[in-house]
């Protein structure tokens, strides 16, 4: 009976002192802490600020983004968009979109990224998310990927969000800095690019036709992104 408590023991031990296993542990913890904390968040008070979570759907109309079988990114992004939007309204935050339906805002893929940027740019912008699926000639790359314009906020808010994206697709990467990206480099608020996997991956691609998955994903960039605002005290 010894035998078996202290292997027991050796073994709880060797899981615990796991750092893989506690950064997770510290993860939930954290996120359940916060949902705490939102419950107690005054009703309508980011109302109060005039500021903005600006959420940006990738794509849309003329341009459908990447396409894998049955599925047309910018539907999926506008799928998950409208979901992270119920998450911050229902903690009373603002919250603006660059597209609510399948359109372009403008006849060129270059006018429409332009007239994003505009978009973002002209409002009381407190945080934008720009929302994209990925795709890639090698089936084995996968996992969700957040990208940002290189600055301490930015950098900050994208690495807080990839580490909540790691709880849902246990992938191993790191939020990255970037500066080919328009959207990214003429935007002057603080926000970050959010890759939400990749279709040419069958793990991933059968993930993003789950809405059960597509809801967990939106509950933790949402998360992420109020962790970083705690954080940040705004």
């Amino acid at each position: 009976m010894n035998k078996n408590k202290n292997k027991h023991n050796r073994t709880f031990n060797q899981i615990w002192l796991n750092g893989d296993y506690v950064r997770k542990l510290l993860l939930i913890l954290l996120i359940v802490l916060i949902e705490i904390t939102i419950l107690f968040i005054p009703e309508k008070l980011a109302y109060t600020t005039k500021q903005y979570i600006y959420i940006d759907p990738g794509h849309g109309g003329f341009d459908g983004g990447a396409v894998v079988k049955d599925i047309v990114e910018k539907d999926l992004v506008l799928k998950v968009s409208y979901m992270l939007k119920d998450y911050f309204e229902c903690s009373g935050y603002n919250v603006l979109m660059t597209r609510y339906k399948d359109i372009s805002l403008k006849n060129t893929k270059k006018e429409d990224i332009y007239k994003r940027v505009e978009l973002i740019n002209k409002q009381n912008t407190l945080i934008f998310i720009s929302i994209h699926a990925n795709t890639f000639p090698s089936s084995n790359v996968f996992g969700s990927q957040v990208f940002y314009k290189e600055n301490n906020k930015n950098k900050i808010l994208a690495e807080t969000i990839q580490e909540y994206l790691r709880l849902v697709d246990n992938n191993k990467r790191f939020a990255k800095s970037i500066s080919d990206k328009y959207i990214l480099d003429h935007i002057n608020k603080t926000g970050c690019l959010v890759e939400i996997g990749f279709l040419s991956n069958e793990k991933d691609y059968n993930n993003l036709c789950n809405n059960i998955y597509l809801e967990n994903l939106s509950k933790h960039i949402y998360l992420g992104v109020i962790d970083y605002l705690n954080k940040q005290g705004e």
